[in-house]
């Protein structure tokens, strides 16, 4: 299956890719990481930079690539569970015991974390070569206590995809309020967790359609600004309690929230309204907007 099939696939299922990466963009993501991108990862990030929520796991963008936060906070986890010390005995292919081929990387190429999941401790790591742009394309093990080798770019993307149909299915036969509720909350979360961090990926996931498209027209620190503006209170961010969901009704479907202010902001109550919508399966924040109880 191609690339660009297997992106509308993940699509489907709730995932989010990012903006095709500039040449720019992939250029200062080789100058960081020592790298040269192979053709299918080149032709990935020009479909799209990054998809986020492939089920539990993601790939990064070409800006966090060697930059972001989680990127290296990855990274050093990585560092200390796999690739110090002894390297393994053996490797996995296909659930068969084999010699380690992948660890060290072959010579001319160096490890490079591509993804990761947010569900359980395993990353995605790529073999790029250290010179050579034309080379075939990485190798890519799924990284944990012991790597489980998934290919290439290609068979590594079709596989996440095929697990995460797998568990939407298990999780699409039981339908229910908690489900649905659990979904919102942990978008809310994960805008905010985005805005505080400055992580377009993550704010990206939990914008609507719509609202994702306004806020990829102001990209940089202006549109950071302007979200933040609408999210937080007065540029501070509070702690979100929900305590209100209208989620199966007629739309507009709507959360409204306790804020928890920090001390000395605001004496009196806060509450968010929260406009929320479902695409692709998936929970996302349409609206955002501020009031007192009390009037």
């Amino acid at each position: 299956m191609e690339l660009r099939d297997l992106v509308a696939r993940a699509v489907r299922i709730g995932a989010t890719p990012g903006l095709p990466a500039s040449s720019a963009e992939l250029a200062a993501a080789e100058s960081r990481l020592g790298v040269r991108f192979d053709h299918q990862y080149r032709e990935l990030m020009s479909i799209c930079s990054g998809i986020e929520a492939i089920g539990g796991s993601f790939l990064y963008p070409a800006d966090e690539l060697g930059a972001s936060p989680r990127w290296l906070e990855w990274t050093a986890f990585l560092e200390i569970e796999y690739f110090t010390g002894d390297p393994p005995g053996f490797e996995m292919r296909n659930w068969e015991m084999i010699e380690p081929i992948f660890h060290p990387p072959p010579a001319g190429r160096i490890h490079v974390l591509i993804g990761d999941d947010e569900l359980q401790p395993e990353a995605l790591v790529c073999n790029f070569s250290s010179t050579d742009p034309d080379a075939p394309p990485g190798d890519i093990a799924q990284c944990r206590y012991e790597p489980h080798i998934r290919g290439d770019l290609t068979e590594t993307l079709a596989q996440l995809v095929d697990v995460a149909e797998e568990r939407g299915m298990d999780d699409g036969r039981v339908e229910s309020d908690q489900h649905d509720r659990a979904d919102v909350y942990f978008q809310i979360g994960r805008l905010l967790r985005g805005i505080s961090t400055q992580n377009r990926a993550y704010i990206r996931h939990a914008l609507s359609a719509r609202w994702r498209h306004e806020f990829d027209q102001r990209p940089g620190q202006p549109g950071l600004n302007d979200l933040r503006d609408s999210v937080c209170w007065h540029r501070v961010p509070a702690k979100i309690e929900p305590i209100e969901y209208d989620l199966w009704g007629s739309p507009p479907h709507s959360v409204r929230a306790t804020a928890t202010m920090p001390e000395g902001w605001s004496k009196s109550p806060l509450e968010a309204v929260i406009g929320v919508v479902k695409e692709n399966t998936v929970w996302r924040i349409d609206s955002w907007s501020w009031s007192r109880p009390d009037g």
